[in-house]
């Protein structure tokens, strides 16, 4: 392996890991370094609210690699490191502490910290009974009060926060979740989606508070309250706030690279600087098949835009044009959504909902642009490549369970 400057990852999560194994694979032969702010190897997050929480899986289990792997592809992990600031000029990273790191080529994988709730007393959002849930450390400081007929109180009905519920009514806990909106997943499902997956909470114990407008926490020795803007009160043992989340473009915008709601890239994850990319959570990325930027928190995006700026960085022309694409998996369901929505599409329901798989496919101008399908992730694939191929359906066909969708995606 040749000696000099080479490329520098910041962020160890999976867009980051992806593009220095990415570098490798591809026969990038300079240093590689990757610096990880948290202590642990590079983990998988996604089980954060799930397997790790119930105790189905140790933290050994999520790991993205064996710990041997840095090593063996000659990858320097920093561990326990930040970055303090990016002098795009000399091409230098000032580490906190005072030393300097050189590059390249430098990748921003510095992905997203949760939203934090506006409170009237600013001490109330140190109470160490309020937990969000982002990396490790909020997992493991979260699962003790997960203990069976406690009672967890959810601000916020999306995936992270319905997630939570479903594995705190599993481990025994009472809960009740706290929505400013009408119904759960208010962004990200239509409203027959929204509606399913609320009843089957139900079902499952959960109890719902919607219209809730949280103005403030307090606490004694017993219990936390959290407080409506209705002079409505709610008590419990510990608070889990999934309010979404805010990209950590700090770094890129201080250093002068443009910046919105994201680090904005182009195709290929490439910053107005040549010399810097961003990938994953923190990227705003434009994808040419939908003609737009573009900032996606899934783990796909993550995986993909590592990849995309490894390739770009070694010469090649590969572009980032997948179609969004998340999951969740509540209970016994596993929710995937993928495409985008549109309020004026056509909805087609293929199969029966609450009865085995079912799915609602968006149909706009006679083709497929997105679908939400409840325990039918076998569809996906063949749903991606209607949508890709701009397929023109007949909806009384996609509705038809007796046709395989395969058939109408040739």
């Amino acid at each position: 392996m040749s000696e000099g400057i080479g490329a520098v990852i910041v962020g160890a999560g999976l867009a980051g890991v992806t593009a220095a194994i990415g570098l490798r694979r591809r026969g990038f032969d300079r240093p590689i370094t990757l610096v990880n702010e948290e202590h642990e190897f590079p983990y998988d997050r996604p089980p954060l609210s799930k397997e790790v929480l119930s105790g189905d899986r140790s933290p050994q289990d999520i790991l993205l690699h064996p710990a041997t792997t840095y090593g063996e592809h000659g990858i320097s992990l920093l561990s326990g490191t930040r970055v303090r600031a990016i002098d795009r000029e000399r091409r230098v990273l000032m580490l906190e502490g005072g030393k300097a790191l050189g590059y390249e080529h430098l990748v921003l994988a510095t992905g997203a910290r949760p939203r934090c709730l506006k409170l009237r007393r600013a001490e109330a959002s140190s109470s160490d009974r309020l937990f969000y849930l982002r990396n490790m450390r909020d997992a493991n400081g979260l699962r003790p009060h997960l203990a069976r007929d406690k009672h967890l109180l959810v601000i916020g009905a999306g995936f992270i926060g319905l997630e939570v519920a479903a594995c705190a009514r599993r481990l025994g806990c009472r809960v009740t979740v706290l929505e400013a909106g009408q119904r759960v997943l208010e962004r990200a499902a239509p409203p027959e989606v929204s509606r399913f997956v609320q009843d089957v909470h139900r079902e499952n114990g959960v109890d719902f508070v919607f219209g809730a407008q949280v103005i403030d926490i307090s606490e004694d020795d017993h219990a936390i309250a959290v407080h409506l803007a209705d002079d409505e009160t709610r008590t419990g043992d510990v608070v889990l706030a999934g309010i979404g989340a805010l990209p950590n473009d700090d770094l890129a915008r201080d250093a002068g690279l443009p910046c919105d709601n994201g680090i904005v890239v182009d195709q290929q994850c490439r910053t107005a600087d040549p010399h810097v990319f961003a990938v994953g959570d923190v990227a705003k990325a434009f994808n040419p098949f939908l003609a737009c930027h573009l900032r996606l928190e899934h783990w796909e995006s993550a995986l993909q835009t590592g990849e995309v700026a490894a390739a770009a960085i070694c010469g090649e022309a590969t572009v980032n044009d997948g179609l969004p694409w998340v999951w969740s998996d509540q209970y016994s369901l596993n929710i995937q959504f993928l495409g985008w929505s549109e309020p004026h599409a056509e909805k087609v329901v293929r199969g029966e909902p609450g009865k085995g798989s079912w799915s609602l496919i968006q149909v706009l101008d006679g083709r497929v642009i997105g679908a939400v399908l409840v325990n039918a992730g076998r569809e996906r694939r063949p749903i991606e490549r209607l949508i890709k191929n701009r397929t023109a359906v007949d909806a009384a066909q996609l509705a038809d369970t007796g046709i395989a969708l395969k058939q109408l995606a040739v």
